[in-house]
């Protein structure tokens, strides 16, 4: 007896599904009222309010679900910010919503005669993103611990400043002062250890590990991962070079690596929980281009396209047939200069061809994902995926694998 809801985070594109699931007492629901609350504050400053309430009384059986996802997409905003941190930080304010929800619920028992009945309470806080799940993954399908960025080798500049996302988890007052993390990165011929056997995602170091060897292990303060606002249930850690050499600085240590680099996650008895891979890559001839969009867990994800890119625009543009001439003592003449079909509204939008260059076989996630996502900005400018349609690659196949995208800026040239 009782509602059934997310217990934590869940993305709000696709449906979020609060149950009143009745059937092992009721014979039948009388009436259903859901008071939703949705706030971007501390845990504990749940509204006065609801903001909105659904009211069901006509029923034909013992439970119900309501999709309640249309009612927080329109809160959750995603700022373009907070990629060139030096330090583990959180996601931008209002990228992430708590959720809670009373319900009251009236039912006739199973009795042989039966009797009314009513059940109230509310459900776990849960978080809200701007992300979304799959279909064969079944309803309310609930984002893991760990890295929230696609699990695909990273290809990067030499220069620039990025962030890798982790969610902590849901916030529970007196077991995160237990949490603590710290990130290392590692090479291929350094170890990862993981047996398994790690009982909760208990955060205890971020190790950064290099193809050298070398390797810096940086400690997570309990204000890091104890923060009550939704945000800050997701961290971020530098993962470019520009500012991950920058965090190194500041433990006095100095960033370097061969050909690549891994961020690990690590916990209090020194297991691997989860790990990235990057490849700071040069490119000597073309200027990469850097695409970040929302990824299915709702943060931001980046892409380089370091390879040939070409520019095209298109005209948008109305017209009419003027009349022309006029009559006078020497007959009807017009001037010839003048247009006989008038444009008028004319204005006109650019679009740009991109290459990744060669990347490995896993990239046809960070491919399906991009062209799933619905904010895009391309070196800073909002953009819209024109490719419908994509080949996913596999080196058995295909050898060498290099994904092609078309994209359109998302605004008039001329602004009117």
């Amino acid at each position: 007896m009782g509602v059934i809801a997310p217990s934590t985070l869940v993305g709000a594109r696709s449906p979020i599904y609060i149950t009143a699931s009745y059937s092992s007492v009721a014979t039948t629901l009388t009436s259903v009222e859901l008071e939703i609350f949705i706030w971007n504050d501390a845990i504990g400053s749940k509204p006065a309010s609801a903001t909105y309430t659904l009211f069901r009384d006509k029923f034909s059986g013992s439970d119900v679900s309501f999709d309640i996802s249309e009612f927080i997409k329109e809160y959750i905003e995603n700022a373009y910010s907070g990629f060139d941190v030096t330090d583990i930080s959180n996601v931008p304010d209002k990228s992430v919503w708590y959720v809670e929800v009373d319900f009251d619920v009236d039912y006739l028992d199973t009795q042989s005669t039966p009797v009314a009945q009513n059940d109230t309470g509310s459900t776990d806080t849960f978080e809200v993103s701007n992300g979304y799940h799959l279909y064969e993954e079944g309803a309310n399908k609930e984002v893991s611990q760990g890295f929230v960025s696609i699990d695909a080798e990273k290809y990067i500049p030499l220069t620039g400043d990025d962030v890798v996302p982790v969610y902590i988890g849901k916030y529970q007052e007196g077991l995160d002062l237990y949490w603590g993390f710290k990130a290392r990165v590692i090479a291929d011929s350094g170890t990862f250890e993981d047996d398994g056997s790690c009982g909760n995602f208990g955060l205890q170091e971020v190790r950064v590990i290099a193809d050298n060897d070398y390797n810096v292990d940086f400690a997570v303060t309990e204000a890091q991962i104890t923060g009550t606002q939704p945000e800050q249930r997701i961290i971020t850690i530098p993962s470019g070079v520009t500012n991950l050499s920058a965090w190194y600085t500041s433990e006095g240590e100095a960033f370097n690596y061969t050909e690549y680099f891994d961020i690990i996650l690590r916990d209090k008895d020194g297991y691997d929980l989860d790990s990235r891979r990057f490849y700071p890559t040069c490119e000597p001839k073309y200027t990469p281009l850097h695409l970040r969009f929302i990824n299915r867990n709702g943060v931001w994800e980046s892409v380089h396209f370091f390879k040939s890119s070409q520019e095209q625009m298109q005209t948008r543009t109305s017209e009419y047939q003027r009349a022309l001439g006029s009559s006078s003592s020497a007959g009807f003449t017009y001037d010839t200069t003048l247009e006989q079909y008038k444009r008028y509204n004319t204005n006109y939008r650019n679009s740009i061809t991109c290459n990744t260059g060669f990347v490995g076989e896993d990239y046809s996630e960070v491919m399906s994902q991009l062209l799933a996502s619905e904010r895009l900005l391309l070196d800073g400018k909002p953009v819209n995926v024109v490719t419908n349609s994509l080949q996913l690659q596999k080196h058995i196949n295909d050898n060498t694998i290099n994904y092609t995208i078309d994209f359109q800026y998302a605004y008039d040239t001329i602004y009117e």
